[in-house]
């Protein structure tokens, strides 16, 4: 038996104090969950880098200059709605977050919520597979015992495909 896939592209905006940047989802929830990252599926013959610009164009009007791409999130989505079943692939990007962006207009979702990496990795808000991402990222740096910044710099600077 085969299992339909579904590859998205997904971006973590961060800033300098360790915080994360995340959509409230309001009405857009999908599985009744209230925040979640920006991007979305990956369309035929795009990259994960392709298809996050024209999901952040369509979400925010908003591209940024740099994308660092840190890993790929694969679980089976079980908790209903449309891909209920379907094996999920996260193609999660960093990228600094603008000055302002709790402040910028929304074209998706209710508006944007930044939060401490702590809380957002326990925060119940959260899509349990994304929430399982967030504490990905935390054991990552209580292992090393660095920063969210540190963390990043040991990626290569600029947009970087997967």
């Amino acid at each position: 038996m085969s299992v339909n896939t579904k590859d998205m592209a997904i971006v973590i905006f961060h800033d300098k104090q360790g915080n994360v940047f995340v959509q409230e989802r309001g009405e857009n929830s999908k599985v009744g969950e209230k925040f979640a990252f920006w991007g979305g599926g990956i369309d035929e013959r795009e990259t994960p880098k392709q298809a996050l610009i024209r999901e952040l164009r369509e979400e925010l009007r908003y591209v940024p200059e740099k994308f660092v791409f840190w890993k790929i999130h694969s679980f089976i989505m079980e908790e209903g709605g449309k891909y209920n079943g379907w094996l999920i692939s996260l193609h999660t990007f960093f990228s600094p977050a603008p000055e302002g962006l709790e402040n910028f207009k929304v074209y998706e979702g209710k508006g944007i919520v930044k939060m401490n990496l702590s809380k957002a990795a326990s925060n119940s808000g959260f899509h349990a597979k994304d929430r399982e991402l967030l504490q990905s990222l935390k054991a990552a740096l209580d292992k090393e015992n660095i920063n969210l910044k540190k963390f990043l710099n040991k990626f290569a600077d600029g947009i970087q495909e997967d």
